[in-house]
């Protein structure tokens, strides 16, 4: 390995580390799956502002979100601070035992209220403090104070959808640093009232940890609020590929909606790059139907982030490691818990799309044909064991459709002598060279795409021609009666049009004549008595 080559794999390496130095933080999972904060960071004039933003979510719970018309819907630059709020909530947190004997828990309980100054939420925020800042943090707890939800939210209390609890907004009261406390006392500090149902859901454990420093690395507003509605698809789905509908995606992020694919892209590409290049998103596509068209859906896959985050949520923690003994409250009689045990983390309450898994038969005989196409037409029980596993890891574990897994198969083989020098001793290099197979399978597919839109811009101008020899044809029959009554009109038309007399050539007349007797109702039925 040259110089220049070992530079690149210590560059990759060293961004790797970095992407993945995490800072997890809980993030109630109402406020992360129904779109609540706008993927934008301009705000529209209040005589522009929106009345509310409807959402239909995955189990077709419609949900409406109600701004006050002087503030606006919450946007990305609210969700900025409020992650840097969840920062905040995360160190304000305090333990409590629940129960007693076997069945003891410890939950998370939220002090109300929650003091903090600007300088430390716009320093969690990754921003700098100014006076803008500064106006944009007492802009937020207004904004966060006036914003309601209309619709069934789950409440972990009860365990159920419950349609009143969103009515409360998130900060029910707040007060802004230099204001008069409820008792009296001047605020030294900014306090902020959360809603009952935020605090029940947190002690509750209805939470999804969001990776901070992830949150601030992203520069696109539409990349921060696809973060967290990603993450919670494909925990929905096992870490299968996550469809949307353009559609419901533009009502949820709050952005314009474009009909045109060419838009769509110059719309979503930076960040969902952005994304790519975070490893949270290991590919994205806009998948077609059989005929060539765009389906109206977009379409991503869970990266090496995503799946790495996955592995560190699941990891059991230890109290040294994780919380301070002094915020842990003590029971009654005085004990400590050396580690207050892991609620497990509830899932949304999302429609789990029903997975088949193969059987182990199915699976062995991938397997085999795999071998037999290298040649080798005795299978040991070990191989047929282990490549089993790797083909339901990819599939189940990973989330590639059996499509792209048998795609890679085949490229193996294909590519024996030019990419593995005549030797693939294992199926076990599979996963070490799926991403090279994708990566060229999508270079076909971009170029059979090419080829079809260019076959398809040549019958369409072939088209073209034709019906413009069979109009010309018509023109030429036409009796000069006929002929002169069409052009008068064509004159008329360009005319009205405004085009001036010194520039109405005889190609400009025939080209409008043409075109009226192409369009024109009445000269079609000319055209018709005169194939009788």
């Amino acid at each position: 390995m040259d110089r220049r080559e070992e530079a690149k794999r210590g560059e990759k390496l060293q961004r790797q580390a970095f992407l993945w130095n995490a800072d997890y933080v809980p993030a109630e999972q109402n406020l992360e799956a129904l779109g609540y904060f706008s993927a934008r960071y301009s705000r529209p004039r209040i005589e522009e502002s929106q009345l509310s933003k409807v959402i239909t979510l995955s189990d077709n719970r419609r949900v409406e979100i109600v701004p006050s018309a002087k503030y606006g819907l919450p946007n990305a630059e609210d969700l900025d601070f409020y992650r840097a709020f969840l920062k905040i909530c995360d160190e304000r947190v305090e333990w409590v035992k629940v129960g007693e004997g076997d069945e003891e828990t410890y939950h998370p309980r939220l002090p109300s209220p929650i003091g903090f100054s600007s300088r430390e939420l716009i320093a969690k925020a990754g921003r700098h403090k100014n006076d803008r800042n500064i106006v944009a943090v007492r802009n937020w707890m207004k904004r966060l104070n006036a914003t309601v939800i209309h619709g069934e939210l789950y409440n972990a209390k009860i365990r159920a959808l419950d349609v009143h609890i969103g009515l409360e907004p998130l900060f029910k009261k707040f007060v802004s640093v230099g204001e008069r406390m409820p008792d009296g006392q001047l605020a030294a500090q900014n306090y902020v009232w959360l809603a009952d149902w935020f605090i029940d859901n947190y002690f509750f454990f209805y939470t999804r940890r969001i990776d901070l420093n992830f949150h601030q690395r992203l520069r696109h507003a539409i990349s921060k609020t696809l973060y967290p509605l990603l993450d919670n698809a494909w925990f929905a789905s096992n870490g299968a590929p996550y469809t949307k509908s353009y559609k419901d995606l533009c009502a949820v992020l709050d952005i314009k909606m474009h009909s045109q694919l060419s838009r769509v892209r110059h719309q979503l590409d930076a960040s969902n790059e952005e994304l790519v290049r975070e490893q949270f998103v290991a590919k994205y596509d806009y998948p077609l139907t059989e005929t060539g068209e765009w389906s109206g859906n977009i379409r991503w896959w869970p990266g090496p982030k995503w799946l790495h985050d996955q592995e560190q949520k699941g990891r059991k923690h230890g109290l040294p490691c994780e919380i301070d003994d002094r915020r842990v409250l003590l029971a009654p009689n005085g004990d400590t818990p050396s580690c207050p045990p892991q609620e497990p983390q509830l899932a949304l309450p999302l429609t789990r799309a029903a997975r088949p898994v193969e059987s182990d038969d199915r699976l062995g005989g991938y397997v085999r044909r795999f071998y037999r196409r290298l040649g080798q037409s005795r299978v040991t029980q070990q191989q047929v064991r282990a490549g089993a596993e790797i083909l339901r890891d990819l599939v189940h574990g990973q989330g590639y459709s059996w499509e792209e897994v048998e795609f890679a198969l085949e490229w193996m083989i294909d590519n024996k002598e030019e990419r593995f020098g005549g030797k693939i001793q294992s199926l076990g290099l599979l996963p070490h060279v799926i991403g090279d197979a994708l990566k060229e399978k999508a270079s076909r597919e971009r170029k059979r795409e090419k080829q079809r839109a260019h076959a398809e811009a040549v019958r369409q101008e072939e088209r073209r021609a034709a019906q413009r020899q069979r109009v010309e044809g018509h023109l030429a029959a036409l009796l000069p009666a006929q002929r002169a009554r069409l052009r008068r009109e064509a004159i008329k038309n360009l005319t009205e049009q405004g085009v001036k007399r010194e520039f109405m050539l005889e190609s400009v007349i025939k080209a409008e004549m043409l075109r009226v007797l192409t369009e024109d109702a009445a000269w079609a039925t000319v055209r018709a008595r005169e194939a009788l």
